[in-house]
């Protein structure tokens, strides 16, 4: 029996990707083993199996379910990080297969990596669930920024530059979010700034819908600030192309649409109307379940 490993790792600057054998995590391997090496970053692959004593003889000891989960554990670690090899010849790659639940092992190396990756389901995937528990407590509760892949959606890593969708509202997260796009986009990449918004009861009453001169008006103040934002993104990153987009309506809705020809979506943990206390904001819950493409949920 393989010997646990009690040291405490070191994930500084690494991407580590949550893998556990099912095919539903191999779309999620393979856009981290992407991202590693497009950043010339150590890949760690992670895994972390639970014993399920259901398809073991009756009476079979903790030794017996502690070996054969350790022997599945190994074999997955190992296929997933020659499986990551094959696909980028020359990329360092590793395998953790610590002890305990996988979001919180992920959410501990988000300490110190500099991205995790995880898929949308593991094994145990619900078909009622938009996302899966441990894709949804490491995003929520990680410290660095996470990448979503959803298996059954588009999941290819750009080879170059990418085309990058961040949703904005003016809050500190979102122009945190803003960064994190241009370096996921990378240099000569394209980032469109997305602000989704309604018209509100404080805005001129327009609600009634009884002033379109005053309406147009909160249109153009809408398109200019997300025109403002952009170019202040684009002073601080001129390797990166930015476009501003105001989209008058759902949130959620407006991301989702302009991501359906990008290459992943980022979002703002929380956005303006957040609470100190909320872990992950509705937005940030809504694009992680319906968006077309990765999403990227980005922490303070």
């Amino acid at each position: 029996m393989a010997k646990k490993q009690s040291q405490v790792p070191s994930f500084a600057g690494a991407v580590v990707v949550g893998v556990d054998g099912h095919d539903t995590t191999q779309a999620a391997l393979l856009w981290a083993a992407a991202e590693a090496a497009r950043r010339k970053a150590r890949l760690v692959v992670m895994t972390v199996q639970e014993a399920h004593t259901n398809a073991l003889a009756f009476g079979a000891g903790v030794d017996e379910v502690t070996a054969i989960t350790d022997a599945d554990t190994d074999v997955t670690a190992r296929t997933a990080a020659e499986a990551a090899r094959e696909a980028f010849p020359g990329l360092k790659v590793s395998t953790m297969r610590p002890e305990g639940q996988p979001a919180r092992r992920l959410i501990k190396a988000s300490k110190s990596a500099a991205l995790v990756v995880v898929g949308s389901h593991g094994r145990h995937k619900q078909a009622y669930a938009a996302l899966g528990t441990t894709a949804s407590t490491t995003a929520m509760h990680a410290t660095c920024p996470v990448v979503i892949v959803h298996p059954d959606r588009s999941t290819a890593h750009a080879a170059g530059p990418a085309h990058v969708v961040v949703g904005v509202d003016g809050s500190r997260d979102s122009s945190i979010a803003i960064d994190a796009a241009a370096q996921f986009a990378g240099e000569d990449g394209h980032v469109n700034v997305v602000n989704g918004w309604w018209f509100s009861m404080t805005e001129g009453g327009s609600l009634a819908g009884g002033d379109l001169v005053e309406e147009d008006k909160i249109r153009a103040r809408h398109a200019r600030g997300v025109r403002n934002i952009a170019a202040a993104a684009q002073k601080r990153h001129p390797e990166v192309t930015f476009t501003g987009v105001s989209v008058e309506g759902d949130v959620t809705s407006a991301l989702v649409e302009q991501a359906k020809d990008a290459d992943l979506l980022v979002v703002g943990a929380r956005g303006r109307g957040g609470f100190s206390g909320l872990l992950l904001g509705s937005n940030a819950l809504k694009a992680l379940a319906a968006s077309p493409v990765p999403v990227a949920v980005i922490h303070r």
